[in-house]
């Protein structure tokens, strides 16, 4: 029940409040963390079976995307 409110509240974030997560996603010491993450799930995921792995493969895409996004919207900031 708990996670159903937290997508509720997820679906009525503000396009600000996205983007300034986003951000935060992107810089330090945040980024440092998400990509310690990523590299761990890589290394790891060799012990998992294919079904897990593919779990890993999608969880590792999703998260780079949105660390490149946050990438994106703080170049963005810096061109202005």
């Amino acid at each position: 029940m708990q996670w159903f409110r937290k997508r509720e509240i997820a679906k009525k974030l503000k396009p600000k409040q996205i983007e300034d997560a986003l951000k935060t996603l992107a810089l330090p010491p945040v980024r440092d963390y998400l990509v310690a993450l990523i590299d761990e799930l890589v290394r790891q995921g060799i012990y998992l079976s294919r079904k897990e792995q593919e779990g890993v493969k999608f969880t590792v895409k999703i998260l780079m995307e949105e660390i490149g996004k946050g990438d994106a919207i703080l170049k963005r900031e810096k061109k202005k």
